[in-house]
């Protein structure tokens, strides 16, 4: 299992969360990311810092949240943020 992360799949997983606001970067308001199945995403699922939940309704996305162990791992690269319910 690779511990390595494409710059592709850290950016995916930080707008899933709402990290990529210009003025709020620290403060996660969310956690999907709605699209069609993706390399990236599925890679990060297998190993264990995504989960995606089954075909949505509208035109057969997915949705994938990051998990607790992505969330950390993203605090670790990118330091502490906020997440707001």
């Amino acid at each position: 299992m690779s511990d390595t992360f494409s710059v592709e799949q850290l950016q995916k997983m930080k707008h899933a969360l709402g990290l990529t606001r210009i003025d709020k970067p620290n403060e996660s308001y969310r956690n999907y990311y709605n699209t069609d199945e993706d390399a990236d995403w599925e890679d990060l699922v297998t190993r264990g810092y995504a989960e995606r939940q089954g075909v949505n309704g509208y035109a057969g996305s997915f949705i994938y949240r990051v998990s607790e162990r992505g969330k950390e791992l993203l605090k670790q690269i990118i330091g502490n943020f906020k997440e707001v319910d």
